[in-house]
């Protein structure tokens, strides 16, 4: 009878670890201390950024406050909300909406320069504090033009595409100009109207007519350095006296897609 009892016994434990009842967890990957955040390649005008952070089951801490440890004096921060994007049921993916603040905004709100930090202050709703590395974020001190832009769409890591506006006039399309040094390298086969972007140049421009839409694509690739981009870019046009900013557009991808956070955290964990 005793037998019977510990075979049942041991029965119910299997089924408890099979299933992930229980605190039993069987989900492969490694177990997180702290969590893991994501680093940011953040170039923008607006006054909004994001933050994202990978936790796992063990984490039941939630972010309270923000403060900026790196950045010009005067800023502060606002948690608004956050988003919750589970890959599986191991890990999940936190992403923080936050607002920033400036005192030292002029009176049509601009700024005197740029908000420009790598590392920030987090409180925890416990109390417990944290200082992260969030990569580079910088919001930008000048005014964007960016109305020429119809529609984007397809941010998650592979390809994505922006379409502008019909032409007002015709022009002359001479290339792209990223804000951020160095971004070109994690964008690989971008085109303009099916045109390589690498065959556009102030010497062999692509002409637009008026009314012409144009349809930019970019495949992002699997560059690991930046679980987020999003960087501002220029669309130049040739001048008469050289060449100006046609429109700005922002390029990039975020984590949210299935395999990505195990591949982001495989990345920085090795």
């Amino acid at each position: 009878m005793r037998k019977k009892f510990i075979a049942l016994v041991l029965i119910v434990v299997f089924i408890f670890t099979v299933t992930g009842c229980g605190s039993i967890r069987t989900v492969e990957g490694p177990d997180l201390k702290k969590p893991v955040f994501v680093k940011e390649l953040i170039y923008t005008d607006e006054m909004n950024v994001d933050l994202s952070y990978i936790q796992d089951y063990n984490w039941d801490k939630e972010i309270s406050k923000v403060s900026i440890v790196d950045g010009p004096k005067g800023v502060t921060c606002k948690v608004y909300d956050n988003e919750e994007y589970q890959e599986d049921e191991k890990y999940t993916l936190i992403t923080v909406h936050l607002g920033i603040n400036s005192n030292r905004t002029d009176d049509e709100g601009n700024l005197p320069e740029d908000i420009a930090f790598n590392k920030v202050n987090i409180t925890w709703d416990d109390g417990s504090e944290s200082i992260e590395d969030v990569g580079s974020i910088v919001i930008s001190s000048d005014d964007f033009d960016s109305d020429m832009v119809d529609e984007s769409g397809g941010s998650e890591m592979g390809e994505s595409y922006i379409s502008l506006e019909p032409a007002e006039r015709d022009v002359k399309i001479t290339g792209l100009k990223f804000r951020v040094k160095d971004a070109e390298q994690y964008f690989t086969d971008i085109t303009f109207n099916e045109t390589p972007l690498k065959e556009i140049s102030i010497r062999r421009p692509l002409e637009l007519y008026e009314g012409e839409s144009t349809d930019i694509s970019v495949n992002t690739g699997s560059n690991m350095d930046y679980g987020n981009i999003s960087v501002a870019a220029d669309v130049m046009e040739k001048t008469e006296k050289g060449e100006k900013v046609y429109t700005t557009i922002f390029l990039g991808w975020n984590l949210w897609s299935d395999g990505t956070i195990r591949a982001y955290l495989k990345s920085v964990l090795d």
